[in-house]
């Protein structure tokens, strides 16, 4: 009977290692399949089309274009990128960590596309990412319930999707993948095997695997992401020695297992962190942090932000405000982790209340660093300011969050059973009889079994739940802007071009990596924007080189060949930047090199030698010997890796595989198979959590991708579409830009607080140029006292702007110092960045009308501070007979005044700046008066007298400081009544009270007197044409030819008369209107291009005026007519013509415009 029941006994043993090995293997191929199921939703834009390309995006793909030229050439790790840097070379990938870009160049070299390349690497990215979570949250918890919850926790994190979809931090999220990964495999480490193997050496061999693991995922982390790697290390660190203090025992030999895995991973990725490390110095790094944009300080979040709602998304606008925060559902479900754990062994509940409290304290670290309290933190350890966004932190947080709300759904879960008494009676009358006889144990055991398995069943609502709440809270972060036409593939020659529109050198915001030499950037090479897309860059051009010059090779391969026999010692420039690596050889011996000043370009002087002493020269990139030490590292790391590698799976006891979810081993060994048998149902039954998780996700990616990516809803709304564009007045900018609203404050503001504007623009694609935005405050005199320009409006250049895309464009004021409180006019202008020309408004009817728009009025307040006299920054303080800063009365100073123009002509306006300073209050109430004295006979000035409240008096404060703006005019014509001449003119300030005046004279400057004519050219047509109200008439022009082809320039000049003086300074406009009175093109100045202001104009002059209308290229053939006036541009209103006819002179010749020839 005993010999029996032994055999029995073995044959049972064997029956349950065969099922533990199923469960196991289908467990673990349930867990692979999981992930992608789970992350459809998380990746449907890109399923759907939409690459992430916003943020940096586009670099991604030029850098992945780059990679690919250099492997392709044979260079596996391109230290040097010739292709970037303005086509003169950039380390971009000897500091940036390449492994996301080798993943994308895998099918890249498969024939695919760039975008549907990158696609991949940021897929497998969320991929690897859910498989961590997963195989962490299984070893840890042992629920499904929890795996599933977690990898949904962590998937659809909004700072994960804000990654992924806004700003296409693609580096970083891989960066996150492995650091997840390294954590289990921490963990995995410390999990003690409760198997009773038959090999002692097996423990040995599992943390072997373990090790191994470690040391490749930590070798990713730190090839993925720098700034990643640099705050997971802490974060490994802490974790594996939370662990081992919570250990009982076996802590030195895990030790033994954890530690040369971080330092195997050091060494496998050697060849690329230690040359980062160690030679930073070479490039200019401290660009990453010299900018505000891209200091820390700037960048902290409040704990409103990080719990901020989720807010509607509009894939249209191209700057949407996506909230940095978490997952409020995840943040509940980690609090619910804190739930009293009951129903695991006292064992277990250690263990777990350890991970628990490490998951937790790791999570609120991340927290704290995101907020300013942890300011003193980022000051004490320097290289926290290369992570640069405190925010980064989320990114870790998010990822602790997920796995506590793993557990905190596994507690909430039992805690809703428990609630509901499903089955427990049941399970506490039949486990009586466990003691006492085998049948029934087995009988009861069995219904348990049953009972539990409906217990799970029970948990589908719950799944259903979990699942739905933290996918939907999600939601709006997965509709990111349209998706752009993107390249399937990128030219070197288009990568330089992109440098150029962008700024963004060596495809770097800051070029951080630019070489220490470089102190000042040569121009593009324009030689290399003629290249084709499926070429290399070209050779390295040599400058100066003498005639004789034989041959020269150059490729990705970073190597150039030439011969050379020069009759004389040349110094040769070749257009790459120095930088350690590049050496010279000259007949097969060392040749010094050396950095050329200040553009930092390679320079070598070749000696003299005739034809019969040619010379060899060979220019390469080489290793440094760092860089050789650090490949040898990595390489003997990598065999150290193989031959561990080769013993774990020589030794492996494949016979025996832990299961995920192995529940203790009863006692009673007759009936372990029955046992097992209904574990391996109960296993089966965990898969119902699955189940309900998918349905979830496929019935909410049928949802978004039939309906909610198309409609309005409170996940994804279009502000502007074309119902609301219909009913919204718009402000066209040349048919390139147009205004859709503007955002002022309507309240009176101190004269010291910030001003803060929003526009709302719309780009009128194509756009082929950059274009500039200006808000500018202006007083009574139109003169300036604030400005606020955006580079690119909305944060992105204009040529990226799709049809249809909006952006907010946010603009901050701050008057100057010692502006006075009044109403002051705010206004906008949009303008060509390479040639500050401004664009016309245009009017439903295509004429322009003028290039300013009025946005509204804003009332200053006195300042809630005065400032100091210290803080002014004044152009002269020094008058010619009152010293510096004098006082001119009791009481009043003049601080200073801003210099006049240098180059003063008759006929123009001096603006003239006074800063005045009250130390006590004043104790009358003054006149200021300013005035010209000229030595050239014409006598002074008529004086300029200022408004009241720009003259000190004795409502003025103590301390007060105001500026008083002053435009004095110069006119032709003296109060003595005799014309000005060139000489010397004193400018005088006049303070007056009580019949008293103190005066000062401020500076002496030359004036001069343009050039008069006064009879009309022999070339001009004569004309008699009606004048203009106040007697200014068109005399004469000249126009050759009238015939024109589109896109050419008509070359017109006018010649104007006046019989008086003119007060006004009038703009001139000249329009060609067609047949039907479309405009056609226009031009509008001050006349001679703002050289003569009517305002200089003598009685019986004629006045030359030139102008250059350009044709739109694509302009219809046809005859035009071309039409001038006048008009103030202060008011926007046109002169009127004498006799009341109209307010425009026609010029009497027709244009005509032939068809373009093609």
């Amino acid at each position: 009977m005993k010999a029996a029941v032994f055999m029995f006994s073995m044959e049972t043993a064997v029956c349950e290692q065969v099922n533990e090995r199923r469960t196991f293997k289908s467990a673990s191929f349930l867990l692979f399949m999981m992930v992608p199921l789970l992350s459809l939703v998380a990746i449907q834009p890109i399923l759907t089309g939409s690459l992430p390309w916003r943020g940096d995006g586009l670099l991604h793909l030029l850098r992945l274009a780059e990679l690919e030229r250099g492997v392709r050439a044979g260079v596996l790790f391109p230290r040097w990128s010739p292709g970037l840097g303005y086509g003169y070379g950039f380390p971009l990938f000897h500091y940036y960590a390449p492994f996301s870009y080798y993943v994308g160049l895998i099918p890249r070299l498969w024939g695919l596309s760039l975008p549907v390349s990158l696609a991949v690497s940021y897929v497998l990215a969320l991929w690897v990412l859910g498989w961590g979570v997963a195989l962490w949250a299984r070893d840890v918890w042992r629920s499904w319930l929890g795996v599933v919850t977690a990898v949904l926790a962590a998937l659809y994190a909004p700072y994960i999707l804000y990654n992924v979809y806004h700003r296409a931090a693609l580096a970083e999220l891989w960066g996150l993948a492995w650091l997840v990964m390294v954590l289990w495999a921490v963990n995995k480490i410390m999990h003690e095997q409760r198997l009773k193997l038959k090999r002692a050496r097996a423990p040995f061999i599992f943390k072997l695997q373990s090790l191994i693991l470690i040391a490749v995922f930590y070798a990713l982390l730190i090839l993925s992401h720098n700034i990643t790697a640099m705050i997971g290390t802490v974060f490994i660190v802490s974790y594996a020695v939370l662990l081992l203090a919570s250990s009982q025992k076996f802590i030195i030999q895990r030790l033994a297992f954890i530690l040369p895995g971080l330092l195997l991973g050091l060494g496998l990725s050697a060849f690329f962190w230690l040359p980062a490390f160690f030679e930073r110095g070479l490039v200019q790094i401290e660009n990453l942090t010299a900018t505000a944009g891209f200091t820390y300080v700037n960048h902290f979040l409040a704990w409103t932000d990080i719990l901020a709602r989720p807010q509607t998304a509009d894939p249209m606008q191209v700057n949407p405000a996506i909230p940095r925060s978490l997952s409020l559902p995840v943040v509940g479900l980690a609090f619910l982790a804190w739930l009293p754990i009951q129903g695991l062994k006292i064992e277990r509940v250690a263990l777990v209340k350890v991970q628990r409290l490490g998951l937790t304290g790791a999570a609120l670290l991340s927290l704290f660093m995101v907020l300013p309290w942890s300011q003193l933190w980022w000051e004490a350890v320097d290289l926290l300011a290369f992570v640069q966004f405190p925010w980064r932190f989320l990114g870790s947080a998010s990822i602790f969050l997920a796995m506590l709300a793993g557990f905190g759904a596994m507690r909430s879960g039992e805690w809703l059973a428990a609630h509901f008494k499903l089955h427990h009676s049941q399970f506490k009358l039949h486990h009586s009889p466990f003691t006492i006889q085998t049948s029934p144990f087995t009988i009861h055991h069995s219904q348990f079994t049953i009972h539990n398995s409906q217990f799970k069943l029970h948990h589908s609502p719950f799944t259903l739940l979990l699942s739905s709440m933290i996918i939907f809270f999600s939601l709006p972060w997965l509709f990111p802007g349209r998706a752009q036409s993107l390249p399937e593939d990128i030219s070197a020659a288009e990568t330089i071009q992109f440098e150029v529109e962008t700024g963004w050198l060596g495809t770097t915001a800051a070029a951080d990596y630019l070489p220490r030499d470089v102190q000042t950037l040569p121009q593009p090479d324009a030689a290399r924007f003629g290249l084709a897309a499926s070429e290399l860059p070209r050779e390295l051009h040599v400058q100066d080189l003498a005639t004789d010059f034989f041959s020269i090779r150059f490729n990705y391969e970073l190597k150039e060949e030439f011969a050379t026999a020069t009759t004389s010692a040349v110094n040769a420039v070749f257009h790459q930047f120095f930088f350690p690596g590049w050496q010279a050889t000259l007949d097969g011996a060392p040749l010094v090199i050396s950095p050329s000043e200040p553009e930092g370009l390679i320079t070598a002087v070749l000696p003299p030698g005739g034809h019969k002493h040619e010379h060899s020269f060979e220019l390469a990139f080489r290793n440094t010997p760092l860089r050789t030490s650090a490949n040898l590292i990595s390489v003997i790391s990598v065999t150290l890796l193989l031959l561990l590698a080769a013993y774990a799976i020589i030794r492996n006891p494949s016979s025996l595989h832990p299961s995920p979810f192995t529940l203790h081993h009863s006692p009673f060994t007759i009936h372990n198979s029955q046992f097992k048998l209904h574990h391996s149902q109960f296993t089966i039954h965990h898969s119902q959590f699955t189940i309900t998780a998918a349905l979830v996700i496929l019935a909410i990616f049928g949802l978004k991708t039939l309906l909610l990516d198309h409609i309005n809803s409170p996940f994804r709304a279009v502000q502007f579409d074309a119902q609301t564009l219909a009913t919204t007045p718009r402000i066209n900018f040349g048919n390139i830009i147009q205004l859709l609203e503007a955002e002022l404050p309507m309240d009176p503001i101190p004269a010291d607080t910030q001003i803060e504007t929003t526009l709302v623009w719309q780009a009128l694609p194509p756009v082929t140029e950059e274009y500039s935005v200006s808000v500018q405050m202006l007083g009574e005199n139109g003169r300036r006292v604030a400005q606020s320009d955006s580079f690119h409006p909305a944060g992105l250049p204009l040529p990226r702007w799709q049809a249809g895309e909006y952006g907010f464009d946010e603009h901050d004021l701050t008057a100057s110092r010692g502006t006075p409180p009044g109403e002051y006019e705010l206004v906008v202008f949009v303008y060509n960045v390479e040639t500050g020309q401004r664009l016309d408004m245009v009017n439903e009817a295509g004429q322009a009308v003028g290039n300013e728009f009025k946005l509204g009025h804003i009332v200053l307040l006195e300042p809630t501070q005065f400032p100091e006299p210290s803080d002014l920054a004044l152009s002269k303080t020094e008058t010619e007979d009152g010293g510096a800063s004098p006082f001119l009365t009791e009481n009043v100073q003049l601080l200073g005044f801003d210099a006049p123009l240098t180059d003063v002509e008759v006929g123009q306006v001096v603006p003239v700046t006074l800063y005045w300073h009250t130390p006590h209050a004043p104790l009358l109430d003054y006149e200021t008066n300013l005035w010209m004295e000229c030595e050239n006979g014409a006598g002074r000035t008529e004086p300029v007298n200022a408004d009241s409240a720009f003259s000190p008096n004795m409502h003025w404060q103590p301390g007060q400081i105001q500026r008083a703006e002053f435009d004095v005019p110069l006119p032709p014509v003296g109060v003595t009544g005799h014309l000005f001449e060139a000489g010397l003119c004193t400018l005088h300030v006049g303070l007056a009270a009580a019949e008293e005046e103190t005066t000062v004279a401020l500076e002496t400057f030359p004036v001069s007197v343009p050039e008069r004519r006064f009879d009309l050219p022999e070339t001009a047509v004569s004309i008699s044409t009606i004048p203009f109200m106040g007697g200014i008439s068109l005399r004469g022009f000249v126009l050759d030819p009238a015939t024109f082809a589109p896109g050419a320039t008509i070359p017109l000049t006018l010649y104007w008369q006046t019989p008086d003086m003119i007060d006004t300074s009038y703009k001139v406009f000249v329009q060609l209107l067609a047949e039907n009175g479309n405009l056609a093109a226009q031009q509008d100045q001050i006349p001679a291009h703002g050289t003569r202001p009517t305002t200089g104009w003598v009685f019986g002059e004629f006045v030359q005026d030139d102008y250059a209308l350009v044709l739109p290229p694509d302009l219809a053939p046809g005859s035009y007519q071309l039409i001038t006036g006048l008009y103030d541009a202060e008011i926007g209103k046109r002169l009127p013509l004498a006799d009341g006819s109209g307010d425009a002179i026609t010029i009497p010749v027709s244009i005509e415009v032939k068809p373009s020839e093609r």
